[in-house]
């Protein structure tokens, strides 16, 4: 608690926090604290995005022409006005806007899944800055 009363005096706004979304006993505790939970990540397994044929057919890297699309996807969260635009990474938060989504799929880091009309419901933003320098330095994601 301390450390969110010396937030406050240095005239912080806002706080996040990132915890497990099973730890029921963090989570009370942080509710208690006055925090709410505005989004959840799902821990999950990819199939196999090939660049060619055979890949996953559900499952696709996103192109140049499908950006509306996914931009619009992205929109349609209900909580992405509460996370105020902001993707998190390595424990830091940035900001994702069109310009942000543009560049994960110009650099073949844009996954989608979609349903039988096509339709998108479901997106992996590829962040390899774990793998890039181990962690130390988290990359932003628009150049």
């Amino acid at each position: 608690m301390k450390y969110l009363e010396c937030a406050k005096s240095k005239g912080v706004k806002v706080v996040r926090l990132l915890t497990e979304s099973d730890n029921v006993a963090d989570l009370a505790a942080v509710q208690n604290m006055g925090f709410k939970p505005v989004a959840e990540f799902i821990e999950m397994i990819a199939e196999n995005v090939s660049i060619g044929n055979g890949g996953s057919k559900a499952s696709s890297l996103a192109n140049k022409s499908q950006l509306n699309a996914v931009w619009r996807y992205l929109q349609s969260f209900r909580n992405l006005p509460l996370g105020c635009g902001l993707i998190q990474a390595l424990y830091h938060w940035y900001s994702l806007d069109k310009h942000d989504l543009e560049h994960f799929v110009e650099q073949r880091k844009a996954i989608i899944n979609t349903n039988k009309d096509k339709t998108i419901h479901g997106l992996i933003l590829v962040d390899d800055a774990v793998s890039n320098d181990g962690g130390k330095t988290p990359s932003k994601h628009a150049t």
